[in-house]
């Protein structure tokens, strides 16, 4: 991609259907969509959780501080 000029998504999303095309083949239609947010694809919200984290913010600092130098 960064041999035609594409190194970002805006620049793929910049370039023409008919560009993405004839240089990804299939994939081009697919880059040219998802570049500009579209994907047709149904969301799967019950996937498999790949990990779980847990936080838990405590009413004062567990440890000091160190002092700033003004």
């Amino acid at each position: 991609m960064n041999a035609l000029g594409i190194f970002m998504g805006l620049d793929m999303r910049n370039q023409t259907l008919e560009f993405m095309n004839a240089n990804f083949g299939k994939s081009g239609t697919y880059y040219y969509w998802i570049s500009r947010g579209d994907d047709e694809r149904p969301v799967r919200a019950n996937g498999v959780r790949k990990s779980f984290g847990a936080e838990r913010t405590f009413s004062t600092d567990l440890t000091p501080r160190p002092k700033t130098r003004h």
